[in-house]
């Protein structure tokens, strides 16, 4: 429902959502999560009603993967991404993202997600 709200807000402002949707994780997901959730937005867009905001994803060095599955798979990807950035030397900033590739509808099989974790 969120994106759908999101999605409306743009539209109601003049502008047109784009792909791919996302969730922004800000920390690490515990008991509680604190996630934004968006589209790249397409258009002259200023002001947004509704509780809804334009915010800029960062530019940053990151490592990315594409988890090929049902999202109840996406823990065991965040799990073999953590260990190769670690693995590396680098550190996860704190923050995540998923782009979701695929629309969550047919076969759970073939759904993708592509992960993004910044690093430093």
């Amino acid at each position: 429902s969120a994106f759908s709200h999101v999605a409306g807000a743009v539209a109601d402002a003049g502008g047109e959502v784009g792909p791919p949707p996302f969730g922004w994780y800000h920390g690490m997901p515990t008991d509680t999560v604190d996630v934004s959730v968006g589209f790249p937005v397409v258009g002259d867009v200023h002001e947004l009603g509704g509780g809804v905001g334009l915010h800029e994803r960062p530019a940053v060095r990151a490592a990315v993967g594409v988890h090929v599955g049902p999202y109840d798979g996406l823990g065991a990807t965040y799990a073999r991404m953590e260990q190769w950035v670690a693995e590396q030397g680098l550190a996860p900033t704190g923050e995540m993202w998923e782009e979701y590739l695929s629309p969550p509808e047919g076969d759970p099989s073939t759904w993708r997600t592509r992960v993004v974790i910044p690093v430093q």
